[in-house]
């Protein structure tokens, strides 16, 4: 019996070990599945990022400062002159600074066509990500698990079959043992329950003899579960691992295809920029000569950027240099129209004072339009 035990405790200790490997590895698994899915979502999160920023940055004139590059190469001569304080003779001609139509401008259906065929892989990228590759290893995750839970289940339930064969032979045993040590004590005492107490032994005897056959069908039985179970465990491992090669092949080809199709997009732009003039046609396409300028007491403005515009950028930073040399920055809270030496503005928009005129204020717009504005029509931020 001792031996039995010896290997019982033996077999019992790698079961264990075996249960625990189990139990070891799902959680593992589970784990690895989870940093691959965030894996995946950050680069979804990323894609969707670089949409967000290129779909703003693709916006007529929503960068101040790289628009004024693009639009005002040369800044002592700035694209709008606004309001003109030595106002010119009636009817005469002046060379007026504007920029040419460009493909390059924010606005064209060029650089639209162009700036789409950028953010369109990552947009589709993003989509796939969401739609076919997280959810696909969302459900690789479940189903792993699942998987795992039925081996690990299985090898679990023949244990404990094993421990409770174990302990009905225990129980048995004992029982036999204290029948024994009954009987003896019938036989030396001369017991008129001797007869009894015989029977009692053979069935205890009877009773320890099965439960220890019982024992060893379970303990042969518990051997071919737990083999199964370690079958199953490898099959599922290596079912594992297939997938992951799978999902990563996977995601590499489409990460070539979709590095094809971001070099088609930049080839693009490419092309786009050999479309910029260089500084000498600059300067050729950048003065128009012979054109009329208005009365003086009409406005002359060309204005490129919304004036509402002023209300979504950092004001603070477009006016750094007025701010620097003691200018206050204003929200306008009326319309009024330009007129004489006043200046043209609406209501919502920012713009920053120069100086102080009595009831007016000398202001400058989003697009360095110098003029008069009411104290009454603006208030200070």
């Amino acid at each position: 019996m001792e031996s039995t035990d010896d290997k019982w405790i033996s077999d019992n200790l790698s079961y264990a070990q075996t249960l625990n490997l189990f139990k070891e590895t799902n959680q593992e698994g589970q784990r690895i599945f989870t940093r691959i899915i965030d894996y995946f979502n950050f680069i979804s999160a990323r894609f969707n990022k670089f949409i967000e920023d290129e779909s703003l940055r693709s916006l007529p004139h929503i960068s101040v400062d790289s628009h004024r590059a693009s639009i005002m190469p040369n800044k002592s001569k700035p694209l709008v002159p606004g309001f003109m304080t030595s106002s010119p003779t009636p009817g005469t001609r002046q060379s007026v600074d504007i920029m040419p139509s460009s493909p390059t401008s924010r606005d064209s259906p060029t650089y639209q066509t162009a700036q789409l065929c950028q953010i369109q892989p990552f947009r589709v990228a993003a989509e796939k990500l969401k739609t076919e590759y997280i959810p696909y290893l969302v459900q690789l995750r479940q189903d792993y698990f699942k998987k795992m839970m039925g081996v690990t289940e299985k090898a679990s339930g023949a244990l404990k079959s094993l421990q409770e064969s174990k302990d009905r032979r225990k129980s048995a045993y004992e029982i036999y043992c204290q029948a024994g040590e009954n009987l003896k004590a019938a036989y030396d005492s001369k017991s008129p329950e001797l007869e009894i107490l015989k029977r009692s032994f053979l069935e205890a005897q009877k009773n320890a003899v099965d439960t220890h056959t019982h024992m060893n069908e379970v303990t042969a039985q518990t051997a071919m579960k737990m083999e199964s179970a370690i079958t199953e465990f490898e099959d599922i491992e290596r079912w594992r691992s297939d997938s992951f090669k799978d999902i990563m092949k996977r995601f590499s080809d489409w990460l070539g295809m979709l590095g094809g199709e971001v070099k088609k997009g930049n080839s693009y732009f490419d092309q786009l920029l050999q479309l910029v003039p260089n500084d000498e046609d600059l300067e050729k396409n950048m003065n128009v000569s012979e054109l009329p300028v208005p009365a003086a007491d009409v406005d002359y403005q060309i204005v490129p950027l919304s004036l509402l515009f002023s209300k979504f950028l950092p004001a603070d930073e477009i006016f750094k240099n007025e701010i620097k040399n003691g200018g206050r920055l204003f929200r306008v809270k009326e319309d009024c129209p330009a007129h004489g030496q006043f200046l043209n503005v609406v209501a919502g928009e920012i713009i920053v004072s120069l100086s102080m005129s009595g009831n007016n204020i000398l202001a400058k717009d989003i697009n360095d339009c110098e003029g008069l504005v009411p104290t009454r029509a603006v208030e200070p931020l």
